[in-house]
């Protein structure tokens, strides 16, 4: 088996971190997770996964979340998963019109809070899955306010999705929590000292693994890169190929969640930021592979 450094994954996570969030939680973390959750994907028996995305700006999805929801759910339809995606119907058209894979599509429209919890425990118990993403999924803070990083309450946009991990029937399911800014879901494991010395008013909702990095696409591009060097089939993307999904969802209605814009940019960052991640992340993958063979 490959020899993980745990310092090299904790720089790659945190390039870029404008915000210093990623930075201060993997201080406090162990950076190898991404490396223990793609073990345990690949290991797992579990035959179904939902994964839920969708952070809105305006009322549109933002680029961040999509964009990794769609290659994890390609990699792990490849890996013989059947793959469902939940989000707000907004969301879920971008995503349908942009994976080339079969998968389902679970509509999760705006609802008060009594009507998102029945909703989400019909869709746990219909689809039987076996495990749950979020990717980018604002969750409620612990006041029940759903906020983005600038303190704004966006209730009104925001699908209660996070109803979906705090449902009995999630109970022992394998989940995970993608993120980059601590109002999303997963993030009610971490400390919230740490995130408030942040300025983040944290999300509550827990899940049994968090993966953190600058971008949340970033970290699910890392779970990809160490899901193909347990499988020996590469998942990640290079730059083209991130740039065309990219493209792909902008035209089809997603922008950016700095601007609010129709841009191909993910959290305000250019081609050539991702493109500087991805050649780090791919550096790393090629040395564990030659380690490994």
């Amino acid at each position: 088996m490959p020899a993980y450094k745990d310092e090299k994954i904790r720089t790659l996570l945190t390039y870029d971190d404008k915000r210093g969030i990623a930075s201060e939680i993997l201080r406090h973390s162990d950076p190898l997770e991404v490396v223990h959750v793609a073990k345990a994907i690949v290991r797992t028996t579990a035959s179904s996964i939902i994964i839920v995305t969708g952070f809105f700006v305006r009322g549109k999805p933002e680029t961040d979340g999509p964009l990794g929801a769609v290659l994890l759910g390609f990699a792990l339809h490849s890996l013989g998963w059947r793959v469902s995606f939940a989000s707000a119907p907004e969301c879920l058209s971008l995503i349908r019109k942009c994976a080339n894979f079969p998968a389902g599509f679970i509509e999760f429209p705006l609802m008060p809070e009594e009507e998102s919890k029945r909703f989400a425990d019909k869709v746990l118990h219909h689809e039987k899955p076996g495990c749950l993403i979020s990717i980018e999924v604002c969750g409620r803070t612990a006041e029940g306010q759903y906020l983005n990083m600038k303190g704004e309450d966006i209730e009104s946009a925001t699908p209660r999705l996070d109803c979906l991990f705090l449902s009995e029937a999630a109970r022992g399911l394998f989940s995970i929590g993608i993120g980059d800014g601590g109002n999303e879901v997963g993030f009610g494991s971490v400390s919230p000292g740490i995130l408030s010395r942040c300025g983040v008013h944290p999300c509550v909702v827990n899940t049994k693994h968090l993966l953190v990095a600058s971008v949340s696409n970033w970290a699910a591009y890392a779970l990809l890169a160490f899901i193909s060097i347990e499988t020996g089939h590469r998942f990640f993307p290079d730059s083209n190929q991130e740039q065309r999904l990219l493209k792909c969802l902008v035209d089809n209605g997603a922008v950016d969640g700095f601007s609010g814009r129709r841009i191909c940019r993910v959290d305000g960052r250019a081609a050539h930021t991702s493109q500087l991640f991805l050649r780090n992340l791919e550096g790393i993958y090629a040395t564990l592979q030659i380690r490994r063979e």
